[in-house]
This record gives structure tokens, C-alpha cells and sequence, in this order.
């Protein structure tokens, strides 16, 4: 284990001593210009990252916040919208299926495996959320808080990353009205609306509903699915429907799908000391989901390969929140339940046009991923009320999730006319693996700081977690042994499974104490440093994709010891704002996934990595010289290396990645925008014009375990983005061309090396071409 002690090697303390003395410049900042009362100020945003509610540019931890006003405005429809806008932020995928039940966010390098439970919590009106949970976009959010480093001590479990952190909007005595639509040019059609106000003022309670809908045909063209046929290398060829699927056989684009959703709220005021708050969401997603994509190195956005996977997700949560003001403190209560359910069928045999042959006639070889969570949670503090010089809170927290899995496959013909021999001898393989997995846990923390005078402010906080888990797990196959020189019918039996029917059943518990302690400093009013040193953890769990009994055993939780530094700043009466922050990150038993052969079958699993090290430094600017015209700018770099880790994918096989960077991890993250306002004249009427430029720096997917699993560069990408808009008091439209100089944007990369002919074949997750559309807001 690698304490934050050995942290301090030369190198640390060479970039320690370059941070402070970034600081102190930038403590140093000459104040030289005049408050002009007539340019607007740079909002003050207030974000609850301490779990109580304080301005942005007092909390002593590295966040980034977009209220609800900018979300609309900017159009981010979802968190990938922030890749390359939030530095340090990327997202990582999965070796079993590339579709977004499996997508994760990576922060700082930490999450880099989506396989297990997340790094990267999602909170949603303060509710943890199942890391596939939150499918309702950014529709009706007061704001979204990017929290970075370990929040264990008042979030808790899978949050040594950091956390999402979803407020919604309450409802209240204001009647509020809102409606919006777009459409693209890929015939993308989206249109929500939502309705706030009293229901009955006399009882002071107050209700809030919201409806979206969309659908769009997507920009990756599937030539396997047309409707006509084809002539390809001068042969007519009858295109290959996709073999079943959630209402999407013969789809003519891969990317098409279709998403509704709805939810609700309510508040209630019951005296001027409690509060309740209801909330309720539930969304449905259909289609293809891009997956498995365009092959790597056509830089084209067309598949000649009817292997498509089909995600069908449904979504449902509520939470019961009841605020109690008290004379020596509030006391809080936040009740939770959500269920997720994913489907995830796809046509495994991966036909592919070839000049040999155009479509073979494989036919009958299926996979699915079936998975559901359900998680109830149960969260009570008491914390102290505001003004006091000393601050405080106190809490326990219990969860209760059961989280299902089932993939099922089976290759009754995986004959190959183009002349794939190793892949006909997998002809009679069916495969079938259960994975349930029963979580229980809870938690006690708390916090304090204390003002001791007006400039220096100290906390600390700490959290005690257990939690425990019951598995049960079964795998079901049976494979073309003589192919491989094993018995015939060589099936699990071989493998150490009792029979066909009863699984291997293991239990395991863990607990974890994270503390944490903090201090600030302010120079002036406006400037403030800090320094916070913390540590987190992330749980244990079990492997998804077992092949013998041996497989289903604890795979050791994840932790993390931090350490950072960091400057908030506001100059110029507002105008300017600065935000630097420095960072060390010290890993032990980080979970990583790989593929492996286990039972004589290539199957992925995770295994810990002994030691890690991240460090790393981000910056944010916002200048807004006069009203009408703001420059915002952000950066980030992410160093990132294995310091012990070692795979072992076969026998007494060693694979040494030590000295290795991490995977999904760009080194360096780059966003600038600019924007320009312009009264009209008449009216309230004005013209906005928005510019955003961001870079993303290359990284890789894959382990290089086993030759199927190679590592695979994944290359720096750039986008730009510019739009105009019309606005009244009410009304906005919008005109936009996102990615305006027609990029070939290639997100990440996944290899699906268990399908396609010759099991070579490299898949590419891309961001959209130039897209233009247009979009319209009213706002009542």
C-alpha cells in the first residue's frame, strides 16, 4: 500500500512548490479597475456540495456547476454534453457490450472499469442512484453539481471519484409554464414541457409536472437493413434483417431510437417549520444505441454488419424528502426507491459485406443481457442551522439493493463462406450465466467546521460504512469440444458445476472508515485557497461474467487517499473569476477489467491493481468585461500511472502493466467559449451569438492481457459548436451547428472480439457529423 506520506517524492514536491507559487500570483492579482454599475455580474451559484446549501466560491472542493437557466440555454441535453467542457472528466465503457448501461463516468482517472459498481456516484435530489439510474436527460434541473476527489464522508459509498450531483426544481407559489422542441437535420425530433404552481395555497401545497418525448433516425446508415436491395462488388445481395429485437428488425440506421418520460412532484408546506417533498420519474429508451458502431479507420458512419445491439431500458424512481426546522438544528429524512430494467439483445453473428461474400447466410446466433436493479435507501442527519461560528452535521444511512443479471448467447451456425475458419469451430456453442447479487449496508458520518475568525475556516468529517453481499451464480454452456480437443458435448459439468441448475452461492462483507479534513483560508473577500486531504473507498463485489465456481469469489473494494489544493477567486467587482486546483491521488486494489480465459472460454473479469498513482492540475476562468460579452475557459491535465499491477489472464501466465498509464483517461482536457448579446431595440428582444471550442487528448481502451484484448488507441479529438438565438421575455429560438467543421469524432473504441468473422474487427462509438437544427423555447 502506498501511503499519502510516499506521495512526497522529489517530483510531488517539485509540482507542489509550482502550485503554491501558482497560487500566490494568483493571490497577488492586481485589482486595478473600477465597479462599473452598469455591467451585469458574473452569477453567484449556490450548490449543496457539503450537503447545505453555500455559494460556489466558499466550498473548499474542486466542483463544477451548471445551473438550469445555462443547461437551456447552452442546449446540453445529458452528461456527455460535458465531455471536454468539465475538466478532468471522461466516461469508460465495458468489455461485455459497448450500449449505455454500461457507461460510467471516469473523474481524474478514477473509474476507469464499468464492469462493477461505479467510482463515480450519481445523486439525484440527494437519492444514490444505481450507476445506470438517471435516463431523463437534464429536463426541468435547477442545477447539476460535478463534484471531484472522494466525497466519502457525507456521500458515501462509490464516490472516490466524485459524484453527480442532480437537483431538480421545486415546485412553489409561482405559476411556471415551459415548452420546448427541436429538430436536426438526422430527424431528430425532441419536445418536453413542463407545468409548476400552486395546487392549494390555502394548504400551501404546491405540485409540478413534466412529459418529454424524442426520437430520431440517427446519422449511422446500417446497409444490412435496408429496405431494397443492393448492389455491392457487382453482386445483388438481399439485405439480412436483424433477427429479433425490441421493435427494431430492419432498421435502416443503427443509432435510430425513440425515449419518453415523465415526472412529477409534489410540496408540501405543512407549518413554517416542515416541509415534505415528493418526487417521481419514469423513463423508457428503445433502439440501436450506436453499438457496436463503425469499423475503426473507415472514418465513415456506415456499418455493413447486421451485429447490432438492441437497448430496450425502462426507469423508475421516487423519493420522499422531509425537511424539520428545529431550534437547535434541521433534521432531514430522504427515502428512495429505484428500479432499472435493461434489455440488451443483438444478431451475434456479425455478418459483414465482404467481396467474398456480400451477406453469407449465418442465421440463428443470438445473444441477450438481461439486468435490473432495484435499490431502496434511507438517509437521516441532523445538522445545525446557519450564522453559528461552529458548524455541524450528523447522519446514518442504510441501503438495500438487489442487483440481476442474465447474459444468454448461443452460435447454432457460425459458418463463414468468406473464409473465417476459427470462428466455425465455436458452430453448437450456447452459453447462459445468472449473476444475482444481494447488497445490504449502512453507514454513520458526520462533519464540523468551525470559523475562527473571518478569513480561516477548519473541518472535519468522517464516515464508518459496512456493507455485505450474497451471490448467486451460475453458468450454463455447452461447446463443440472435438473442435477443441475436449470430450464432445463438453458442457459446464467439465467445469465444476453440480448440474444445470443449482448455482454457487458466496457471501462477503467489508466495512471502510473515510475521513477527511479541510481547511480555507481568505486573503481578501473575494480570494480564498484551500487545502483538503481525504480518503474513499469504492465496494467489493463479485465477477458478472463467471465461467467455473472458482470465478464467483470477493473481489476487493477499491480505495483512495487525496490530497488537494486549490484557489477560488473573484476580481473586478465580479467580472472575472478564477478557479485553480492541484491534486495527488494514491490507489490501492484498483478494480480493472481484462478478459481472461477461464474454463477453456475467453470471458472478462476484474482484477485489483495493488497500486496507482494520479496527479493532476485544473483551471476554470469566466471574464465578462461588459454585459453583453462573455470568455469562459477551462483546463485540465491528468497524469496517470500503474505503480503495481500485475494480470494474470492463463495458467502461470504474468502480464506486467506497472509504469502503464490508465485507460479511458485523457491526459489533457481543453474548453474555451465566447459569447455575445445584443439588444434588438425593440422591446426586450436581443441576439446571442455562442461560440465553444473544447480538445480532448487521445487515451486507449484494453488491457493487453490475452490477444483478443489488445490495447486500443483511442485518438484526441476537437469540436465546434456555435449557435444564435433570438430572445424575448418568453420566447428563445435557437439556430445551432454543433460540431460546425464536420470532425470525425471517435468517442471511445470496443472490440468485439466474441462475434464478426474473423474476430478482429475493431468498433468505433463516434460523435455526431455536423448537425444542424433548430430548436425553440417558451417560457411562461
Amino acid at each position: 500500500m502506498l501511503g499519502i506520506e510516499q506521495m512526497y517524492s522529489q517530483k510531488h514536491i517539485n509540482h507542489v512548490v509550482v502550485g503554491i507559487f501558482l497560487i500566490s500570483n494568483l493571490v497577488s492579482f492586481p485589482v486595478t479597475a473600477q465597479p462599473d454599475t452598469t455591467t451585469a455580474l458574473i452569477e453567484e451559484i449556490v450548490v449543496s456540495a457539503r450537503k447545505r446549501e453555500e455559494l460556489l466560491k466558499d466550498v473548499p472542493v474542486s466542483v463544477t456547476a451548471f445551473t438550469g437557466d445555462v443547461i437551456e440555454k447552452l442546449g446540453m441535453e445529458d452528461i456527455e454534453d460535458t465531455y471536454g467542457v468539465v475538466p478532468g472528466m471522461y466516461f469508460t465503457g465495458n468489455l461485455l457490450a459497448p450500449t449505455q448501461n454500461f457507461r460510467q463516468l471516469v473523474i481524474r482517472g478514477v473509474g476507469a472499469n464499468s464492469q462493477l459498481e461505479p467510482s463515480v456516484a450519481t445523486i439525484i435530489d440527494g437519492v444514490y442512484a444505481p450507476s445506470i439510474a438517471f435516463d431523463m436527460d437534464f429536463l426541468d434541473v435547477e442545477r447539476i453539481e460535478i463534484l471531484k476527489g472522494p466525497q466519502g464522508s457525507l456521500f458515501g459509498r462509490n464516490t472516490e471519484g466524485g459524484a453527480l450531483n442532480i437537483v431538480t426544481r421545486k415546485p412553489d407559489e409561482e405559476v411556471r409554464a415551459k415548452f420546448n422542441a427541436l429538430y436536426d437535420e438526422f430527424n431528430t425530433f425532441s419536445a418536453a414541457g413542463s407545468l409548476s404552481g400552486p395546487i392549494s395555497e390555502q394548504n400551501r401545497l404546491y405540485g409540478k409536472f413534466v412529459a418529454m418525448y424524442s426520437q430520431t433516425d440517427g446519422f449511422i446508415n446500417n446497409n444490412t437493413s435496408v429496405d431494397s436491395d443492393r448492389v455491392v462488388n457487382n453482386v445483388t445481395a438481399t439485405p439480412i434483417p436483424r433477427e429479433f429485437g425490441h421493435k427494431s428488425i430492419a432498421r435502416k440506421d443503427m443509432d435510430e431510437s425513440d425515449k419518453h418520460g415523465l415526472a412529477g412532484g409534489l410540496r408540501w408546506i405543512l407549518s413554517d417549520d416542515v416541509e415534505v417533498n415528493i418526487a417521481l420519474d419514469y423513463s423508457h429508451f428503445g433502439g440501436g444505441d450506436q453499438a457496436p458502431g463503425p469499423l475503426a479507420g473507415c472514418k465513415c458512419y456506415t456499418i455493413d454488419t447486421d451485429a447490432q445491439f438492441d437497448h430496450d431500458s425502462e426507469n423508475f424512481g421516487v423519493s420522499v424528502t422531509l425537511d424539520w426546522d428545529m431550534p437547535f438544528g434541521t433534521l432531514t429524512s430522504i427515502t428512495g426507491w429505484r428500479d432499472v430494467e435493461n434489455s440488451t439483445p443483438f444478431d451475434m453473428d456479425g455478418v459483414v459485406n465482404s467481396p467474398v461474400a456480400p451477406f453469407s447466410a449465418r442465421v440463428g446466433n443470438i445473444h441477450d443481457f438481461d439486468f435490473r436493479q432495484t435499490i431502496f435507501s434511507e438517509e437521516l442527519r441532523l445538522a445545525s442551522k446557519d450564522g453559528s461560528a461552529f458548524n455541524w452535521l450528523i447522519g446514518l444511512y442504510y441501503f438495500d439493493e438487489q442487483n440481476d443479471s442474465d447474459r444468454w448467447y448461443n452460435f447454432p451456425n457460425t459458418d463463414d463462406p468468406g473464409g473465417a475458419a476459427p470462428q466455425q469451430l465455436l458452430d453448437g456453442l450456447w452459453n447462459e450465466q445468472v449473476v444475482n447479487i444481494d447488497r445490504k449496508g449502512g453507514a454513520v458520518f458526520g462533519q464540523a467546521g468551525y470559523n475562527f475568525n473571518e478569513k480561516f475556516e477548519i473541518s472535519a468529517g468522517a464516515r464508518y460504512s459496512y456493507e455485505e453481499a450474497e451471490v448467486e451464480a451460475l453458468e450454463i454452456f455447452a461447446i463443440p469440444g472435438a473442435n477443441f480437443g475436449l470430450p464432445s458435448d463438453f458442457t459446464s459439468l467439465f467445469s465444476g458445476w453440480p448440474d444445470f441448475v443449482t448455482p454457487h452461492e458466496d457471501r462477503a462483507s467489508w466495512n471502510d472508515f473515510s475521513p477527511m479534513i479541510s481547511g480555507k483560508y481568505y486573503w481578501t473577500d473575494n480570494i480564498m485557497t484551500y487545502v483538503t486531504w481525504s480518503k474513499g473507498f469504492k465496494a467489493g463485489s463479485y465477477q458478472k461474467a463467471p465461467v467455473v465456481p472458482a470465478d464467483v469469489k470477493p473481489i476487493a473494494p477499491e480505495g483512495i487517499e487525496s490530497l488537494e489544493f486549490g484557489a477560488k477567486a473573484v476580481f473586478f467587482d465580479r467580472r472575472l473569476s478564477i478557479d485553480v486546483a492541484g491534486y495527488f491521488l494514491d490507489l490501492k486494489d484498483m478494480q480493472l477489467q481484462s478478459a481472461i480465459i477461464s474454463g477453456g472460454l475467453v470471458t472478462s473479469a476484474i482484477t485489483n491493481a495493488a497500486s496507482a498513482e494520479v496527479e493532476g492540475i485544473e483551471a476554470a476562468v469566466i471574464l465578462r468585461p461588459v454585459s453583453q460579452f462573455t470568455l469562459t475557459a477551462s483546463f485540465g491535465w491528468t497524469d496517470t500511472e500503474f505503480v503495481d499491477y500485475q494480470i494474470n489472464p492463463v495458467g502461470t501466465t504474468i502480464v506486467d502493466r506497472s509504469g502503464d498509464s490508465f485507460p479511458n483517461t485523457p491526459e489533457y482536457t481543453f474548453h474555451a467559449s465566447a459569447e455575445y448579446v445584443h439588444p434588438i431595440g425593440y422591446k426586450d428582444w436581443r441576439l446571442s451569438a455562442y461560440l465553444s471550442y473544447r480538445h480532448v487528448d487521445e487515451t486507449y481502451v484494453g488491457s493487453n492481457s490475452i490477444s483478443v484484448d489488445p490495447i486500443i488507441d483511442v485518438p484526441d479529438w476537437e469540436q465546434l459548436d456555435l449557435k444564435f438565438s433570438i430572445e424575448a421575455e418568453k420566447w428563445r429560438l435557437t439556430a445551432f451547428a454543433d460540431n460546425l467543421t464536420d470532425e470525425y469524432i471517435v468517442l471511445t473504441r470496443w472490440n468485439p472480439f466474441f462475434i464478426e468473422p474473423n474476430l478482429s474487427y475493431l468498433k468505433n462509438r463516434v460523435a455526431p457529423p455536423r448537425r444542424i437544427g433548430v430548436s425553440i423555447t417558451y417560457s411562461y
